[in-house]
């Protein structure tokens, strides 16, 4: 592995462990915030399950496409609307969503933008 490689895999490992861990907080965060609307909550439990999931898959696979970042960015965008889209009840959920929506957006661009750390050789024709 070359140091562009290695320099491409810390980006996808650090931007995206920190991504897998604001997933985390998303998920627990309507316990800790005290969500009041059903709506916000189930938002929260599924965004923030996702951007774990798809964090976890771009971890786990360093070496292919940044498809699960592309995802997660998208994931991103959304936790910054919602609040709008949704019309959250209280200001500590509108400003968990929107804080932690641009966090995720930015992480998984950058770790979208490291694509692939590993080169695959094409065949001779």
């Amino acid at each position: 592995m070359n140091d562009s490689d290695r320099n491409k895999e810390n980006a996808i490992s650090w931007a995206s462990g920190i991504n897998l861990f604001l997933g985390v907080w998303l998920f627990i965060s309507p316990w800790i915030i005290t969500y009041v609307a059903a709506e916000s909550r189930w938002n929260d439990l599924i965004v923030g399950a996702a951007v774990v999931l798809f964090s976890w898959i771009r971890l786990v696979n360093r070496g292919r496409a940044g498809v699960p970042s592309w995802i997660n960015l998208l994931l991103g965008l959304w936790l910054i609307f919602a609040p709008f889209v949704m019309h959250y009840v209280s200001n500590g959920q509108r400003w968990n969503s929107v804080v932690v929506g641009v966090i995720v957006a930015v992480l998984a661009i950058t770790s979208g933008a490291a694509g692939a750390t590993r080169h695959h050789p094409t065949a001779a024709a």
